[in-house]
């Protein structure tokens, strides 16, 4: 079923120079829609270099590949969850997908790699299992930074596979107050245009936080960018070209964007958002649509009521997302 959402103004800002904040067009439409009753709860997201996404269903493992058009077919499957979930799935220039598993299992716990024709995984990178690796991100470099919700910290896993706390911070921590009742922080990650910053939403505070990136590549002093009601459940996070950062608020189904002056405005919410989670913008012609998975997850397990409706939905936000790196 395909929904049409018209939202009630247009919003454009201007600033000075080259930093322009997007005249965002008002229409989500659904690109792919899932089975619930599979399991099929679409949490992580990424694109590859031909406009393809790669999208993980969060309780079983299963990770589906949907080209620009809607098509759905199996791509690849890590071990169970069991009683965790898959989470957040970064992609490199190879065409590798990167995916971050919370099984709480020593065994499968941590990061796993999946060959760019989705036949082979492995894991890259065992994580602390108390932790819950979330959003996995790369730098220009190849290094692989990952939230850890559970932790209030963000890992840095070398090219080997070699893992080390990069920051911990309580900015970084959750309190528990979402409506699953876990202590969720660090949740999506993204760098910003420059690579010189890695921004983290807090979930729980409704946060973005900065953290430089230092000359030798360790961490600098995390600051807070911004924080508001308006954020709380702040779940992933992406950049355009003109440095608006774009954040999905699961449990508020909304969609909002942070300016670079860090003003925050409303993008979308409501109907045809259910508990909205990763997000990653088109490559080429798609360039200026964000891309989005419905995780649905508050009905599907009854915290809300109303049938569950997983999908992978496209906002036209008219300016182009952050070039992949």
């Amino acid at each position: 079923m395909k929904r049409v959402l018209l939202l009630a103004s247009m919003l454009m800002a201007f600033t000075i120079g080259l930093v322009i904040g997007p005249i965002l067009a008002q229409e989500i439409s659904t690109v792919s829609e899932f089975d619930p009753g599979s399991g099929q709860l679409p949490e992580g997201l990424a694109a590859d270099r031909q406009g393809n996404f790669y999208v993980g269903m969060a309780p079983t493992g299963e990770i589906v590949k949907v080209t620009p058009d809607g098509a759905v077919s199996p791509f690849s499957t890590l071990p169970s969850p069991g009683d965790g979930f898959m989470t957040g799935i970064a992609i490199d220039r190879t065409g590798s997908l990167f995916v971050a598993l919370a099984s709480f299992v020593e065994e499968t716990h941590g990061i796993w790699r999946v060959s760019p024709d989705g036949s082979t995984t492995e894991r890259f990178s065992a994580l602390d299992v108390a932790g819950l690796p979330n959003v996995p991100a790369l730098d220009r470099r190849g290094n692989l930074f990952v939230s850890d919700s559970f932790l209030g910290l963000v890992w840095k896993i070398d090219q080997d596979g070699t893992a080390s706390v990069w920051k911990q911070d309580a900015m970084l921590e959750g309190d528990g107050s979402g409506p699953l009742g876990l202590m969720v922080g660090a949740n999506g990650i993204a760098f910003d245009n420059n690579g010189k910053n890695l921004y983290v939403a807090n979930t729980d505070l409704g946060m973005i936080v900065r953290i430089p990136v230092l000359k030798d590549g360790s961490a600098g002093e995390a600051l807070p960018v911004l924080a508001d009601p308006a954020l709380k459940g702040a779940d992933g996070i992406a950049f355009d070209v003109r440095g608006n950062l774009y954040v999905t608020v699961n449990s508020q189904d909304k969609i909002a964007t942070v300016s670079p002056q860090g003003d925050l405005s409303i993008l979308a919410e409501g109907e045809g958002l259910q508990f909205p989670a990763s997000l990653a913008f088109g490559v080429g012609r798609e360039s200026q649509n964000l891309y989005v998975t419905n995780f649905a997850l508050l009905r599907a397990s009854g915290i809300v009521e109303g049938p569950p409706e997983p999908a992978l939905i496209r906002l036209v936000v008219g300016v182009p997302g952050r070039p992949m790196p």
